[in-house]
Formats: structure tokens, C-alpha cells, sequence
């Protein structure tokens, strides 16, 4: 008796498969690898506007106005390319299992590019004489803006780490609901 010829065996089915999905062929949509560079290169040049290009002009406008800043513009470009690589490569292998680990590692990378930013932060902005009065003042230091945004830095840590726990436990899983079948 001849084995099954490849086009009579039944197709591979992933290691999870939702209820309502009936078709035994359904598998989940999600963009070709060249879709998810191109959008990677796209966020990567995004970011490193945003992280590179930015803050050393924003160090130098400071100092030339005799602002004293107490950190190296270096420093920041390095921690912005490494930023910027690490949200493409994020993007980019978002149905993969590394999709959890890449969060991680970019969530580490910008808890201590703030941490950074956090250390060298005495700077307080104040708006006086609003309302009327003249006593009054809103004072709003880059430490507190710092704190916030480190707090949304570790829930999507936390979140990271729960995809990344999720996906060892049941492959595929997050495929469904992220790429549904339409």
C-alpha cells in the first residue's frame, strides 16, 4: 500500500485553533514579512527622528541659551538608535514568538533612557497669575512628567511579559485574535 500523496494529506493544523473557526484551512491573516519591514523601516525612521535627531538640537538650543544640561548628547544618540531598532524589530516580528521578548528588552531600554532623563531633570516649569489671582501657580516639574511616563513604560512591561508567558504556554493564541480570519 503507497503512502497518501502530499495533496491527500490533510493540512498542518496550528498548536491552537479558536471555536468559531470552522474552515479546517482558516489560518490567521497577518502581513507578509516585506509588509512588516517596510512598516519596521517606517517606524525605525519615525523614532529616530523623534529619539536621534531631536534631543542633541534640543541640548544645544539649551546650552547656547545658557541652560545648563548636565548630560552628553552622546549619550542620548546611542540610547535613541537603539530605541528606534528595537521598536522596528518590535513591529516586525509581531506573529512570532519574539514578538514578548522584543517588548521586554524595548521596555528595559526606555525605562533606563528615562531613568537617564530622570537624573538630570531639576528642571521646574511654573505658569503664575492664572485665574485672576497672582498668588497662584502650576508648577509642573520634568521629573513628574518623567514619572508618568516611566509608570505606561511598565505596564506595557507587565503586558510584554504577559504575551511572552501566553505564547509559551499556547502557541498561536495571539495570532487569532491579533490577525483574525476574515
Amino acid at each position: 500500500m503507497e503512502p497518501p500523496s502530499a495533496s491527500d494529506r490533510p493540512p498542518k493544523v496550528p498548536a491552537y485553533r479558536p471555536a468559531y473557526v470552522t474552515d479546517p484551512f482558516a489560518r490567521p491573516r497577518y502581513p507578509s514579512l516585506v509588509t512588516r519591514v517596510a512598516t519596521g523601516v517606517l517606524i525605525f525612521l519615525g523614532v529616530f527622528v523623534v529619539l536621534v535627531v531631536l534631543p542633541p538640537y534640543i541640548v544645544h538650543l539649551l546650552s547656547s541659551n545658557g541652560i545648563p544640561i548636565s548630560f552628553s548628547a552622546g549619550g542620548l544618540v546611542y540610547a535613541g538608535v537603539l530605541l528606534a531598532i528595537l521598536a522596528a524589530a518590535y513591529y516586525a516580528l509581531r506573529p512570532t514568538i519574539a514578538y514578548g521578548p522584543i517588548g521586554i528588552a524595548t521596555n528595559i531600554v526606555e525605562l533606563a533612557y528615562l531613568y537617564a532623563f530622570y537624573l538630570a531633570s531639576p528642571y521646574r516649569f511654573s505658569l503664575s497669575g492664572l485665574g485672576g489671582s497672582a498668588n497662584e501657580a502650576v508648577t509642573v516639574g520634568l521629573a513628574a512628567v518623567l514619572l508618568i511616563l516611566a509608570i505606561g513604560s511598565v505596564i506595557d512591561l507587565a503586558r510584554n511579559a504577559t504575551i511572552t508567558i501566553r505564547d509559551l504556554r499556547r502557541p498561536g493564541e495571539r495570532l487569532w485574535r491579533t490577525y483574525p480570519v476574515r
